[in-house]
């Protein structure tokens, strides 16, 4: 039986304008994910790598992964425009396979949370600033860090370390 699915947008790992990846505590929560037998897949888009420098590549994310104790399973690049999310949601699924109502899809931006509503999947958001946002998906879990969505993840599983 396939591993159980989180999926990631880049921009839930990769914070501030200098590039820098988020705080050891997400790759902590990553490494979590892990070791309860939930494969990470991230997807990556060129903008933030660009926006954000190489603390947004993917091999630095990965690196960054396996320091804590964790690995990210697969990466997915997202194609520009408006399908290029959906292309890669729908790809990580065909992957593992996977029902994409069932899976976890954390990103950091309303516009994304609302395409992986569209695309069937379970969005998640994290921060304070989308939180208060009322262009969020109806069904659309919240939670303020990565720490928190794993904590909260692991429990509802059964499964929490």
């Amino acid at each position: 039986m396939p591993a159980q699915l989180v999926i990631l947008t880049d921009d839930v790992l990769v914070g501030g304008d200098q590039g820098t990846a988020s705080t050891d505590a997400g790759f902590e929560a990553l490494a979590r994910l892990g070791h309860a037998g939930y494969a990470v897949a991230v997807i990556c888009s060129r903008s933030t790598v660009e926006e954000r420098g190489a603390g947004a590549d993917p091999h630095t994310l990965q690196d960054l992964a396996q320091e804590a104790g964790g690995q990210v399973a697969a990466f997915f690049h997202r194609a520009p425009g408006d399908g290029g999310l959906a292309d890669a949601l729908a790809d990580a699924a065909r992957r593992w396979p996977a029902d994409l109502g069932l899976v976890p899809c954390v990103a950091g931006n309303v516009t994304d949370l609302a395409t992986i509503a569209t695309c069937g999947g379970r969005p998640v958001s994290l921060g304070t600033h989308l939180a208060a946002d009322g262009d969020l998906p109806d069904d659309c879990c919240h939670h303020p860090d990565l720490g928190a969505f794993v904590t909260a993840l692991l429990d509802e599983q059964g499964t929490a370390s």
